[in-house]
């Protein structure tokens, strides 16, 4: 006896939510990152009425949302800022040793400083 299979269980379906989680994941791991280098948290909670905040960007910190976050996209533009990973430390306000060690553990790990942003198209 045959079985009918539904649409949901087609190989596309399967493929499409993987692509869906792992953009989810890339998502988390910018958000992540931004929370770290923006001077009041993410973006859109800033206030004037906030005091400065220096940043908490580390090369620590910068490994744990990469491991945290298997499988990220490092050239993939953030859907919220437009910035890549490389991108968005190298507006990071660290000290320069810092960020030379940030930027390198991004570039070994495959990001690529001549992806735009998507403000750059």
């Amino acid at each position: 006896s045959r079985s009918v299979s539904t649409v949901q269980d087609h190989p596309r379906f399967t493929v499409q939510d993987c692509h869906y989680q792992l953009l989810s994941q890339n998502e988390d791991a910018h958000m992540a990152l931004e929370s770290l280098t923006e001077p009041h948290g993410y973006p859109a909670m800033r206030s004037k009425q906030i005091s400065h905040k220096p940043c908490q960007l580390t090369l620590q910190r910068l490994r744990q949302i990469i491991s945290a976050h298997q499988l990220v996209d490092l050239n993939r533009p953030s859907p919220a800022s437009g910035r890549t990973f490389l991108q968005v430390c190298c507006a990071a306000d660290v000290n320069e040793a810092s960020l030379v060690r940030c930027c390198q553990y991004l570039i070994d790990h495959g990001a690529d400083p001549n992806v735009y942003c998507i403000r750059e198209e």
